[in-house]
């Protein structure tokens, strides 16, 4: 496993206070803690003194047609990137995150040049305004 870093949701979204970061090069499985428990939490020290964090697994659901009438897809990054048509077949997936102005959480990876939105990162007001 060889983690890429990623970024504090910090923007009154469902994600506030989560720090989100992948697996880049094989699985893009993506993992989350709770931000606060990082800055709270003993960091210095002896191994056996530091303060572990509580690390989760994150379900990926992706809605790839953006039709509300349809369900979303439940799936990991790997299968959802490769299954693209324009995936270059490199058994790569090199994930990372970026982090728009309102602070929304993009996941992108560069062998199928597609950049994906977490819609559950959008600020309250933006997510509400998007909803028909």
């Amino acid at each position: 496993m060889a983690v890429a870093g990623g970024y504090a949701v910090n923007n009154g979204s469902e994600l506030d206070g989560q720090y989100f970061f992948v697996d880049f090069p094989e699985t893009g499985e993506v993992f989350t803690f709770a931000f606060e428990d990082a800055l709270t939490g003993k960091i210095q020290g002896a191994p056996e003194d530091l303060t572990p964090l509580k690390i989760e697994r994150v379900n990926v659901l992706f809605d790839n047609d953006d039709d509300p009438s349809t369900p979303s897809i439940r799936t990991n990054l790997r299968d959802m990137i490769m299954g693209e048509e324009s995936y270059d077949g490199s058994n790569r997936l090199d994930v990372r995150f970026g982090q728009g102005a309102k602070g929304e959480l993009y996941v992108l990876n560069q062998h199928n040049g597609w950049m994906y939105l977490v819609t559950n990162s959008l600020p309250k007001r933006l997510s509400q305004s998007k909803t028909p």
